[in-house]
């Protein structure tokens, strides 16, 4: 079974998505933190993001854990899939 935070990286989570490609993009993952506050009290982030308080550095860097091979996208089909 998933873990409570590795759920929102998984199909229910498409509409994160924009352009439907199957990856999130930094871009994506920040506009999904800001209009879901489900998904960032999930992930412990803030969902009011900003340049000048660090809110975005935290968040940059939450992605950039998440995205296992540099590609700067995370793979929400199969990211933390223990398959």
């Amino acid at each position: 079974m998933l873990a409570e935070s590795e759920r929102w990286f998984s199909p229910p989570v498409a509409p994160m998505d924009c352009n439907g490609d199957g990856e999130l993009s930094l871009t994506e993952f920040i506009v999904a933190l800001r209009g879901h506050p489900e998904v960032s009290a999930v992930l412990k982030l803030p969902h009011v993001i900003r340049q000048e308080d660090g809110s975005r550095d935290l968040c940059v860097s939450a992605f950039n854990d998440m995205d296992d091979d540099n590609s700067n996208f995370v793979d929400i089909l199969m990211n933390n899939c223990n398959c």
